[in-house]
């Protein structure tokens, strides 16, 4: 029995003894001959007298969390993230819930901010009924978040794709936190050959957004680059908050590359793609996770032959995916996000390792995450021992036009360098 359903028996002990007396005292007077010699038998802290018994028992649920930047540029992915959530919680209750308990998610606003993560991070860690997160969506979020996770004992499953996220937490010795997506290592590495062995580019420009998602990815890419013998021709840092790229996209088109990498989320990435139109750039456009509504509505007509590296599927990659996207349209009345995949799968695999662990005990949660094989609807989630997915796949993507993607190809298994 937890210390706080103890605490409640006891209060109830004491209540009912008090209610007791004042009965007692309220009753008419008795001879003393009828005043029993012997003490009556003492009653069970755990036993609740028959009239104190709900007629209807409630269900006792769990709680997760699920911290992202609801509020922010990005917002709308997010919403189909939450969305995602809500109907993996919602299939799973339907099929009987966890440990014969309801499931259930509270999506909660980081703002995309480092310093609200933390403030975040110890209101979560105060709530005794969350039990596991998955989050936080970007790595500047999560990584100062990781010291308040790991003294709260607290399981989570992280939407953020750093490597930085798990060798920082490993390096300091936190078991709780793992990364079920494929990391920046991988996603930075996979554009650099696509580019060079696939669309013949020779020469590209960089540019990254100054954050730990944007300057990783960044790296990495320079970093492959330079081992296969991509020549490198700038390597340059934009603000995020800026609007008008065009110093930073003439002193590219002066250097003339044949391809422009791009380590930027997708409203600053859709600004810079428009403007390089505009100035009659040609060249080989690719970025890291321009797939959404937010990328392709700012884009316009210029999103056409913009390449991105993701991690997600296409939606009729396999007949169960299709039907669950089919699902998901029928449930919201809108077509899901390609990040609301792993939202809903990951949703899954939290479940399933309190299932494993048998109770909501969080060093309990935390063991049985590290021992994770679930075989997923989009991917298996299965963890290396430095708390990353072990066998990571990620996908080559082109749109063609508005609202017109392909999916390319995909590359599996690939080799880490750290």
């Amino acid at each position: 029995m937890s210390s706080r359903n103890t605490k409640f028996v006891a209060r109830l002990a004491v209540l009912l003894t008090v209610v007791a007396i004042v009965i007692a005292g309220c009753a008419p007077a008795t001879t003393p001959t009828a005043v029993p010699t012997a003490k009556p038998e003492p009653v069970a802290p755990t036993s609740v007298p028959p009239t104190a018994v709900p007629t209807a028992v409630v269900k006792k649920t769990i709680k997760l969390a699920f911290p992202s930047p609801m509020t922010s540029k990005i917002s709308y992915t997010i919403d189909m993230m939450c969305k995602a959530c809500q109907m993996a919680v919602e299939d799973i209750n339907a099929a009987g819930g966890v440990l014969g308990m309801d499931l259930e998610v509270a999506c909660m606003d980081d703002a995309g901010d480092p310093k609200q993560a933390v403030v975040l991070a110890h209101a979560i860690c105060a709530d005794p009924d969350i039990v596991a997160i998955y989050g936080h969506v970007h790595s500047g979020c999560t990584i100062p978040a990781e010291p308040i996770y790991n003294e709260c004992r607290m399981p989570v499953l992280t939407h953020s794709s750093s490597p930085d996220v798990t060798s920082i937490a490993v390096s300091l010795g936190f078991d709780n936190i793992y990364q079920p997506l494929p990391d920046d290592e991988i996603k930075g590495r996979v554009p650099a050959d696509y580019m060079f062995n696939e669309l013949g580019v020779k020469s590209a420009a960089v540019i990254h957004n100054k954050t730990i998602f944007g300057e990783v990815n960044a790296d990495r890419f320079r970093k492959r680059a330079e081992e296969i013998g991509l020549r490198i021709t700038s390597f340059q840092g934009i603000d995020q908050n800026d609007v008008d790229f065009s110093a930073v996209l003439t002193k590219i088109k002066a250097e003339n590359p044949e391809g422009i990498y791009l380590g930027c989320y997708p409203p600053e990435s859709a600004l810079i793609r428009k403007q390089m139109v505009d100035m009659g750039m040609t060249q080989v456009f690719f970025g890291t996770e321009l797939l959404g509504k937010e990328y392709g509505e700012a884009a316009g007509e210029a999103v056409a032959g913009t390449y991105s590296c993701h991690s997600y599927p296409p939606f009729d990659y396999t007949p169960e995916i299709a039907a669950w996207a089919a699902k998901f349209e029928e449930r919201w009345g809108t077509k899901p996000e390609l990040p609301s995949m792993p939202a809903y799968q990951h949703i899954y695999a939290l479940a399933d390792a309190i299932t494993r662990a048998g109770s909501t005990d969080q060093e309990a949660i935390i063991k049985a995450l590290g021992e994770t094989n679930y075989q997923g609807l989009f991917w298996p989630v299965k963890f290396d021992s430095r708390h990353r997915l072990e066998s990571p796949t990620v996908f080559i993507w082109r749109w063609t036009g508005p609202g017109t993607l392909e999916c390319l190809t995909s590359v599996q298994g690939v080799n880490r360098q750290y």
